[in-house]
């Protein structure tokens, strides 16, 4: 299947910033690839990334976030 729309995604990394050690969230795969990992969701047409990222936590692990900083948006066709 070749889809000619890219479909872009965000990952979000949760710190608790009020606990000790400021931990990270991370959430258990129910799909392949299994294991763990940050957050992650499609950003739905015409959503801000900033937007799919806060639904994202709130759907993925029920947490309200703040937005911090965005680290980097990358594209498939960096050689």
């Amino acid at each position: 299947m070749n889809f000619r729309n890219p479909v872009p995604t965000v990952d979000i990394i949760i710190e608790l910033i009020d606990k000790p050690h400021k931990p990270i969230i991370l959430i258990e795969r129910k799909n392949p690839p299994y294991g763990w990992a940050n957050p992650v969701g499609f950003v739905d047409y015409g959503e801000s990334v900033e937007t799919a990222a806060k639904r994202e936590a709130a759907e993925e692990v029920s947490l309200t976030v703040e937005l911090v900083e965005q680290f980097q948006v990358y594209s498939g066709n960096i050689p």
